[in-house]
């Protein structure tokens, strides 16, 4: 069932969504500053790797709703699961990518060395 997603994906029947982050138009004032877009690309780094972190059941169905923009009834005649567990499992990965970029934002934590004191 995988395999025939991954046979999809590679052959191109399903078009992927481009994030072109290169364009930058200084006549508009509300488009992002080239600081703006390097900060949004480290985030698009952090979420890909994040994605590539998730189980494969959880990583498929992101893939074929974020790149490919299938709905949930074609999601899961693509990996022959009811639309229900294409739900199921898109929020359980949409949670896991929450965390992984509420860790990723977080300063490190640093220790912190106290004084001290000779008794």
């Amino acid at each position: 069932v995988v395999n025939a997603a991954r046979r999809h994906a590679r052959r191109g029947a399903f078009p992927l969504v481009p994030l072109d982050l290169t364009t930058h138009d200084k006549a508009d004032p509300t488009s992002p500053t080239p600081d703006e877009l390097a900060a949004g690309s480290a985030e698009i780094d952090v979420l890909r790797a994040a994605i590539s972190e998730l189980p494969e059941r959880q990583r498929m169905p992101v893939i074929l709703r974020y790149y490919s923009g299938l709905t949930d009834q074609e999601i899961g005649q693509t990996l022959g699961v009811p639309p229900g567990t294409v739900k199921s499992r898109l929020h359980s990965a949409r949670k896991a990518l929450e965390l992984a970029m509420d860790r990723s934002s977080s300063p490190a934590a640093t220790p912190v060395l106290l004084p001290v004191s000779k008794c």
